[in-house]
């Protein structure tokens, strides 16, 4: 376990706890102004976290890389990191304003997937890459791909067995025991 990202990870764990507990903070980062302002960060952010990492899965440009180097490349990939995901964040928030049955299938599949879908996502980048596709084309198949693998082996092995109980909880699961007799 690596503490650096243990606390990568913690950080991104607590900006969504807070934002579940406070939907007020939702509410700002769907005004108009915050959104101009993180769809700024973002626009200047990615092309130099972009500059200081080569491609799109941030593989160093040269072992000879300065520590200023490194820090302006992390200082800006986690600045264009945080304004994507908040900005995105913002921008569903402000279009989507009633739930519909989309986003509650969206919603019923967000965990599982996260937890289905790392195996899926390796051997399909891989199987691409040996394949000869280009760098875009990979990352883009890869997560549709990825998706449609993943939705598949949700419904295959979680979402009609007892598993569904451990991932979504007895209450929401399908298959449940008949406590019929019980007073």
């Amino acid at each position: 376990m690596k503490i650096g990202s243990l606390f990568y990870y913690m950080i991104w764990f607590l900006i969504g706890a807070s934002l579940f507990a406070k939907n007020s903070a939702l509410k700002s980062i769907s005004n108009r102004n915050s959104l101009l302002m993180l769809g700024i960060i973002a626009v200047i952010s990615f092309p130099i976290s972009f500059f200081y990492g080569h491609g799109i899965f941030g593989v160093v440009l040269s072992e000879m890389q300065s520590n200023s180097d490194i820090l302006i490349g992390s200082i800006s990939a986690g600045f264009s990191t945080s304004s994507w995901v908040l900005l995105m964040l913002g921008i569903t928030n402000l279009l989507i304003k009633n739930s519909n049955k989309l986003i509650r299938w969206l919603v019923e599949l967000s965990y599982p997937i996260y937890i289905i879908h790392l195996l899926p996502s390796e051997k399909i980048c891989e199987a691409l890459i040996l394949n000869g596709f280009s760098q875009p084309s990979v990352f883009i198949l890869t997560i549709f791909l990825t998706f449609i693998v993943s939705t598949i082996l949700y419904y295959a092995f979680v979402k009609y067995t007892p598993l569904n109980w451990i991932i979504n909880g007895y209450r929401k699961s399908w298959f449940k025991f008949s406590l019929k007799g019980k007073n």
